[in-house]
């Protein structure tokens, strides 16, 4: 009787629907129970040599006790409105026996820029407080959920005088200076009189903030405007209102540790400008590629992001959330994906129990141990490529840590949140299941009638705007137009 080793395979992913805007990317994946070599096609019943596509990484943590392997394939192309299959066989690397038969690896995809349908159960009765810049807001309610956001910085970048350096401290929170050259304060601004110039066109330099967080984090959640400003260049762009053809800007770094950000590592860009399409990725990986389409040169732009690593296991597919908002169109595009590890298996540097491993020759591993997977850390901008004169800007920073990360409040001026043209986010002091206390950050709101949302830790957001009303702007005072008609009296 032969004893057949074939690879047992399990844990096939993506599945079932993905949701996207555009062409993007997924990540192809699977584990066997054995060390083995991974192959996959789009024809069904393939022998495993006959197999065109090999899975291009293969590697696993284990103890004293073994583990799974995993194998990973990046799939580029993916389009809204098709569905995908592919038939997946393993070769054992110490037996040399393949499977017999397919193991299928199936989704679709969807171009959607509305949220996914639920049934929320996020409810607003009552409000104390007014709807005024800086003023504080308590909300009663029910299914806000026990974890609410620890908001570590916001910044509106008010308080200075043009072509200034920025302070540090900001209206929650500090910044770090990191570079010989710290932001500046700039007119073109989302509201109030100022926002941050992260770049001197003239020197061509740099100017650069950054952020220790309070502690480590799997999870966390950014929010923030940008624009490049009228008659000036989009980084080495050559004409105004035109996108680079290369790699030019990281709007926003996150990494673990002063060294974080080399190749390869855990690093990831808020999102990154590689040229042709912006990019949630790092150095040496791409999570998804989100588009160019959302962009505009006409106006403000708010760039939401979520990341969640999966609590279980932070190689196993974790949580990714992006969002994009023109100030006075909308909403313009939104990614989720579920599909893809947050952080790379490469580049170990200290032991924690796990190690992580490679085929190093036939019937050969070689191992490391695992690197902490964890950002500490933030620089804004991440990068900027100084060939031209270019001179971004950003406003309303805010960024939050913690199990609640993307739990938040926000107001808006449509009675649907998804249908919203002007938004802006409120810095949270205080959160339980059926109370928060908030402190209200205007920015570009108008005066008059607005709508009140809250979104729980799990991204479920009350699904009738709690009508409240905006008592002055910021948005209707910032840069009164100068007077005009006046003469000289003698």
């Amino acid at each position: 009787m032969l004893w057949s080793q074939e690879p047992v395979r399990s844990q096939g992913a993506p599945s079932g629907i993905q949701r996207t805007g555009e062409s993007t990317n997924v990540l192809l994946s699977l584990t066997t129970d054995a060390q083995a070599t991974c192959r996959y096609g789009t024809i069904a019943n393939t022998a495993y040599t006959s197999l065109p596509y090999v899975f291009s990484s293969s590697f696993t943590r284990f103890s004293e006790t073994g583990g799974p392997w995993y194998h990973q394939k990046a799939i580029y192309n993916i389009h809204g409105g098709q569905s995908y299959q592919y038939y997946v066989r393993c070769c054992d690397s110490l037996s040399g026996d393949e499977n017999a038969n397919d193991y299928v690896i199936s989704f679709s995809a969807i171009t959607d820029t509305a949220p996914e349908t639920y049934v929320s159960t996020v409810t607003i009765d009552s409000t104390v407080g007014i709807i005024s810049d800086d003023s504080l807001l308590t909300i009663s309610g029910n299914g806000f959920g026990s974890s609410g956001p620890s908001v570590m910085i916001f910044d509106d970048f008010e308080g200075g005088t043009p072509g200034s350096d920025i302070q540090s401290k900001a209206r929650v929170g500090e910044w770090e200076t990191c570079s010989s050259y710290s932001p500046t304060y700039s007119t073109t601004c989302l509201s109030g009189q100022y926002s941050m110039q992260i770049s001197d066109p003239l020197l061509k330099q740099t100017q650069q903030f950054c952020k220790t967080f309070p502690s480590p984090v799997q999870e966390i959640f950014l929010s923030y405007w940008v624009r490049i400003p009228d008659n000036t260049l989009f980084p080495s762009a050559t004409a105004y209102t035109t996108l680079s053809s290369v790699s030019c800007w990281k709007l926003v770094w996150i990494f673990n540790g002063p060294e974080g950000y080399a190749s390869p590592n855990n690093d990831l860009c808020l999102p990154t400008w590689p040229g042709g399409s912006f990019s949630l990725g790092g150095n040496d990986s791409s999570l998804a590629y989100i588009g160019a389409d959302w962009w505009t040169f006409d106006r403000f732009i708010r760039i939401s992001v979520w990341l969640k690593a999966n609590s279980a296991d932070p190689l196993l597919p974790g949580q990714i959330w992006f969002s994009a908002f023109q100030d006075g169109v909308g909403f313009t595009r939104r990614v989720e994906r579920s599909d893809i590890p947050l952080y790379d298996a490469d580049n170990p540097t200290s032991a924690d129990g796990d190690y992580y491993c490679t085929h190093a020759g036939a019937g050969t591993l070689w191992c490391q141990p695992v690197q902490p997977k964890q950002w500490d850390r933030m620089t804004v901008p991440g990068w900027l490529r100084q060939d031209v004169p270019t001179s971004p800007v950003y406003d309303d920073f805010y960024a939050a840590t913690g199990n609640g990360a993307q739990a938040r409040v926000e107001i808006g001026d449509a009675p649907q949140y998804w249908s919203c043209k002007k938004i802006t986010l409120a810095t949270v002091e205080s959160w339980s299941d059926n109370l928060i206390t908030a402190r209200v950050r205007s920015g570009a709101l108008n005066s008059g009638q607005a709508y009140l949302y809250v979104f729980n830790s799990q991204g479920h957001v009350n699904s009738q705007g709690y009508p409240v009303t905006v008592e002055g702007s910021r948005a209707e005072t910032a840069h009164p137009a100068a007077p005009t008609g006046l003469k000289v009296v003698e």
